[in-house]
């Protein structure tokens, strides 16, 4: 009777507006998870068993953006299974994004290591439209996999955090070198953790998850291939969190002179941003479920209150570069310059291929 009182409850919870405000959903999404969760405590399969993953089939799939943060409710899920947690040790399964209770990897038709920058500028692309089943694992389980994983013998592994509009698309590029290293265009899980940090989920626990998502990226490389996790900007906030990570080094990429190339983005969806500005003086929360603009720089929009495009544009650009000024002994190069690698690209590269062996 309590677990038929728990879903009723709960039932109640994810249909309220609220709820759709919070988490972004539509209306038919909330609905959809809410009768799959309520099923699921009826039948008293709400919780998935130690070691197991639960596996599901994708049938809808809807984002209004392609760079919309990943989450759970860009699927409609259905025809569930519990397997092995071990089902996802295969090449085919990476991870896709992080929630409060739970890890999802999505199942790709190639080995995760053919989604490359050099192929998929944005990773979370390619791995929204293929994804054939989804499967959702505890945090518990994810950070004892993750375990597993990193007890083996790691890759040399690069985390490339950047600023906005540098250019490091351009150079993850001339990093990605077939049989030499393999680059990852903005995997969103990194994404979603950076975004969770302090809101969601506090430093401890975005350490551990952190260090077994970077155990479960780098888990499928060929013997002797260096990876690269090109990051988005948000993502600089990491670092600090990176340390005794087996095998990791850091590089940081700054545009001179790109605060009119970053304003210049913002004004593309001027209304959306202004709007995001404004509504996160009245709701912090709800401006943060709306856009990733405002999740990702919680911290600096709350200290200095921007009220217009240029003013959110100098968070953008400097608040990554704040990170690695506060976090520069953690970096094994110096900071990689725009303009370097134009006027001088094989030095540029010689020097952190050099620093990466």
């Amino acid at each position: 009777m309590d677990d038929r009182c728990k879903a009723t409850s709960r039932m109640k919870e994810l249909l309220e507006c609220e709820h759709y405000a919070v988490t972004g959903e539509s209306k038919e999404k909330a609905m959809h998870t809410a009768t799959s969760e309520l099923f699921r405590i009826w039948e008293g399969t709400a919780e998935i068993p130690s070691r197991k993953a639960r596996i599901y089939s994708i049938v809808w799939r809807h984002k209004v953006s392609p760079g919309e943060i990943a989450r759970r409710s860009d699927f409609i899920l259905a025809s569930e299974y519990v397997d092995n947690i071990d089902i996802l040790r295969s090449s085919y399964w990476t991870v896709y994004t992080i929630e409060k209770d739970c890890v999802l990897f999505v199942l790709l038709p190639e080995p995760v290591y053919s989604y490359h920058i050099s192929r998929y500028p944005f990773m979370y692309i390619p791995m929204f439209e293929k994804a054939l089943a989804v499967a959702e694992v505890t945090h518990e389980d994810f950070l004892r996999f993750g375990q597993q994983l990193g007890e083996r013998p790691q890759p040399k592994t690069v985390l490339f955090t950047n600023t906005a509009r540098c250019g490091s698309t351009l150079f993850g590029r001339m990093l990605n070198r077939p049989g030499i290293t393999v680059c990852y265009g903005e995997p969103p899980a990194l994404t979603a953790l950076s975004l969770a940090l302090g809101d969601l989920m506090d430093e401890t626990k975005v350490r551990n998850l952190l260090h077994a998502c970077i155990a479960c990226m780098r888990a499928h490389l060929p013997d002797g291939v260096i990876c690269v996790l090109k990051t988005q900007s948000f993502e600089a906030k990491l670092v600090p969190l990176c340390k005794d990570i087996a095998n990791l080094k850091h590089i940081f990429m700054f545009r001179k002179k790109a605060l009119f190339s970053v304003e210049r983005i913002c004004r593309w969806e001027e209304f959306h941003v202004l709007l995001l500005l404004k509504l996160y003086n009245l709701s912090p929360r709800l401006s943060r479920s709306i856009g990733s603009l405002t999740a990702g720089e919680d911290k600096w929009l709350t200290t200095l209150q921007p009220q217009n495009i240029r003013a959110l544009a100098a968070i953008l650009l400097g608040s990554p570069l704040s990170y690695y000024e506060k976090n520069k002994d953690m970096y094994c190069h110096p900071t990689v310059w725009f303009h370097e690698i134009i006027d001088d690209t094989e030095s540029v590269l010689t020097s952190v291929f050099n620093e990466e062996d």
